[in-house]
């Protein structure tokens, strides 16, 4: 499968698209969207009518991946969208599938047939006028509950956990509020949630501690942000970095719009976090620690970000971007670039799609 090529202009007016709603909606509907927005809503449905030809694998399945059935004019072909942190594969569902889409590829996974590499993407909401659709809240529902008197061996999600994803989906801000816009060079702004547990690289609070602490020194009272949540070992570790709360939704958007630089780093199992796709889609300058797993076309220093390899350059790395506006604007624009060529809802679809043809 040809995985370097972004799309080109192919006629997608007959492919229709059929959901799974077992998958998660906070994730699943950044795909979901860009099949809607590539081929109308009105060729993008919820369906469980196929749902015994790909049961669970285990406990996390539908909390991994959103499986859909494209019918591409006659031609059916089965795609997995495989969204979670770990780049481990579900081997159930790629064994299903004909295209089997993943966010977190380890490059020794990349040439393994079905593959395609598909970048961060990150949780959005519906639309104002798309909230009173509960279709995929009330048919995912009645299909774990099929899970479950099927026998299989796995813990379905709860009635309880289901609505409350259902709510988190409708409240997350829609694609729509990411914009992006020239950064000025008064304001950083950077927060993060505190990792306590073992998924997580060893680096990954420590960086983000020195960044927001050399950001402290570089803005003084033009620095906002810090830690929230952890735990109790972590928050006396990071006394000096904490948020009496977190900061809501779409205030993060606005703040982080404005801060002159944005700050990357591995998460959960070193994955490819939201923050990235975020940052991208809002088109920042974007100081970020090496990124290790496997990318539809990787992110060049210098063009697209700016890679920092210790902690004990994060000084110079923010001094320079708040100091060089050409340079700053340079990664902004590619940034953005990258975001459009790659990771917009609408072109991965188109991108998934291209692959479905090629199988």
């Amino acid at each position: 499968m040809n995985t370097s090529a972004a799309p080109g202009n192919h006629a997608f007016s007959t492919v229709r698209v059929e959901v799974d709603p077992r998958a998660r909606l906070p994730y699943a509907w950044f795909y979901v969207h860009g099949f809607r927005a590539l081929l109308g809503s009105a060729q993008v449905t919820w369906s469980t009518r196929w749902r015994e030809q790909l049961p669970p694998a285990g406990a996390h399945s539908h909390d991994q991946y959103a499986a859909m059935v494209l019918d591409m004019g006659g031609t059916r072909r089965r795609v997995v969208v495989d969204f979670r942190d770990l780049v481990e594969f579900d081997d159930i569902a790629y064994e299903w599938a004909d295209v089997y889409g993943k966010v977190n590829l380890a490059a020794a996974d990349a040439a393994r047939p079905k593959v395609l590499p598909l970048g961060p993407g990150f949780g959005v909401g519906p639309r104002l006028a798309e909230r009173a659709d509960a279709r995929a809240f009330a048919l995912g529902a009645m299909a774990h509950r099929a899970d479950r008197r099927a026998g299989y061996r796995v813990e379905s999600p709860p009635a309880a956990a289901l609505i409350r994803d259902y709510g988190r989906w409708q409240t997350l801000p829609s694609l729509d509020s990411y914009r992006a816009a020239p950064a000025g060079t008064e304001q950083l702004f950077y927060a993060a949630k505190l990792w306590s547990h073992a998924s997580t690289t060893s680096e990954t609070d420590p960086e983000r501690a020195a960044f927001m602490r050399a950001a402290k020194v570089i803005y003084g009272n033009g620095f906002s942000g810090g830690f929230v949540g952890g735990s109790a070992a972590d928050r006396a570790r990071y006394a000096d970095l904490l948020l009496n709360r977190p900061v809501r939704r779409h205030a993060w958007i606005e703040r982080t719009i404005a801060s002159t630089v944005a700050f990357n780093n591995a998460a959960v199992w070193g994955c490819l976090g939201w923050k990235l796709g975020q940052y991208l889609a809002l088109g920042k300058a974007i100081i970020s620690t090496p990124l290790h797993n496997v990318l539809p076309e990787p992110l060049i220093h210098g063009r697209h970000l700016h890679v920092v390899g210790d902690p004990d350059e994060f000084p110079a790395a923010i001094e320079h971007l708040r100091t060089d506006g050409n340079y700053r604007r340079e990664l902004e624009r590619g940034a953005l670039s990258y975001w459009h060529r790659w990771l917009a809802p609408k072109v991965v679809a188109a991108r998934i799609l291209t692959a479905a043809e090629s199988t």
